[in-house]
């Protein structure tokens, strides 16, 4: 039971507070969570009578911001998009940090498993790539050998005072 799915995201309005989700939760808009279509859920292989739906990373891919979130409830309800988030949740993922664009349009979904409880939930990191290093040799020309960088290291360094340089110089 693993997979992800892609597409948008919105949010639950305020009307939805203290209500029961389908798994008999109270939903709490500053709760990390979300309801996700029951079509996802059968794609990541809960089964139908299964009241637990689990636990999801949520990540919206333009900005690399990522949470955890249970999954308790089904919907949306509207076509196209495959999670609606908790207020707390959608604010996490939105660039501006406000639910001011109202829909998420570039959301990646992964499943994860059970939610058991104790199970963190919030916001994540996401790892960054980080460039390699240059090389700290020159690549050999043909015929010689690999010699050290050019720039010489810190402890290297000396100073050598003008007077001595215009000694060299004749």
């Amino acid at each position: 039971m693993a997979g992800f799915v892609k597409g948008q995201a919105s949010y639950y309005g305020p009307g939805f507070q203290g209500n029961r989700t389908s798994q008999g939760d109270r939903f709490n808009t500053e709760e990390y969570s979300a309801a996700i279509q029951i079509d996802i859920r059968n794609q990541f292989g809960v089964p139908e009578k299964t009241k637990q739906l689990g636990y999801a990373r949520v990540t919206n891919l333009d900005t690399r911001k990522s949470i955890l979130v249970k999954l308790n409830d089904v919907g949306p309800l509207t076509s196209g998009r495959v999670i609606d988030l908790s207020q707390a949740s959608f604010r996490s993922l939105s660039p501006t940090g406000t639910l001011g664009p109202g829909v998420l349009n570039n959301i990646k979904v992964e499943y994860l498993g059970e939610f058991k409880k104790g199970s963190p939930v919030g916001p994540t990191t996401t790892p960054r790539r980080t460039p390699t290093p240059p090389p700290t040799t020159q690549t050999p020309q043909p015929g010689q050998e690999a010699t050290e960088s050019p720039i010489p290291k810190a402890e290297e360094l000396t100073t050598v005072s003008y007077t001595h340089l215009r000694a060299h110089e004749t």
